[in-house]
């Protein structure tokens, strides 16, 4: 699975709460997944349906997929911050090259995902290398010398939040909110992530403060999302009776209503 992740823009920020049926028909949300941490280990989890009909088995395999991989990392990227999977050939600074064995920690043969599994299971096939990451903040990993190999598309793999398992408990979301003020909403309640995959698009409002929950997830169609945001951008309309435009303002802002009275 291909999977990007971005802090989220300001204009995107609307789109992690529940909009009119209009919006919610024309943007593809198929619904929202919302979580509680609990005492801090937790995991609480319901789903509201918005968009049945784009809920397929597909997209529910892969939400299943991208909550587990914030929540159970550890996370692997490259030098050039581009997520690590099973299977991928990395070309390190020295020339060689590396085909990654397994991403799970105690597989047979040296794991990437484990430093010390040499030491452990000295029976281990000698032909896998033991590949070494250096920890970063919020659970993620790093290869700083080498990078993947081959990739049609290397911004399907980018990880420029540098987000790792913040969903594990409340101490590791705790650490990447406070840490990432780029991803705040500038009211020390809410920070915003979003997931791409090459289909859906996951808009992550997250919320480190015990009591709330901590993690609303907006899902949408990503095709029909973009599409939405672009005209958007356009601002919006306001016309007389005769259809003739008056003015516009922008998407989420503001306007005052005079009555007679």
């Amino acid at each position: 699975m291909d999977l990007s992740i971005h802090i989220m823009t300001t204009e995107e920020r609307k789109y992690t709460y529940t909009q009119s049926q209009q919006i919610i028909s024309q943007t593809g949300c198929i619904g929202h997944l919302r979580a509680d941490l609990g005492s801090g280990e937790e995991f609480f989890s319901s789903w509201d349906d918005h968009r049945g009909d784009l809920k397929t088995p597909e997209f529910k395999r892969e939400l299943d997929q991208v909550i587990n991989a914030l929540r159970f990392g550890p996370m692997y990227v490259d030098k050039h911050n581009r997520i690590l999977q099973d299977g991928d050939m990395l070309r390190f600074d020295d020339g060689s090259l590396e085909q990654i064995w397994t991403l799970e920690t105690g597989a047979k043969g040296y794991s990437i995902t484990n430093p010390d599994y040499l030491k452990n299971h000295p029976d281990a096939e000698e032909k896998h290398t033991a590949l070494i990451a250096s920890p970063m903040l919020n659970g993620l990993r790093k290869l700083h010398e080498a990078e993947i190999e081959g990739l049609e598309h290397p911004e399907n793999r980018e990880n420029l939040a540098l987000v790792g398992a913040i969903l594990e408990n409340r101490d590791t979301l705790c650490q990447f909110c406070y840490s990432t003020m780029e991803a705040s909403f500038g009211n020390y309640q809410e920070w915003g992530l979003r997931v791409n995959t090459p289909d859906y698009a996951y808009l992550m409002r997250l919320n480190p403060n015990k009591g709330l929950y901590g993690l609303y997830c907006y899902c949408y169609r990503r095709d029909l999302l973009e599409q939405h945001i672009q005209e958007a951008r356009r601002g919006i309309r306001f016309i007389d009776p005769h259809y003739q435009e008056l003015f516009r303002i922008p998407d989420g802002d503001q306007i005052r209503i005079i009555k007679p009275d």
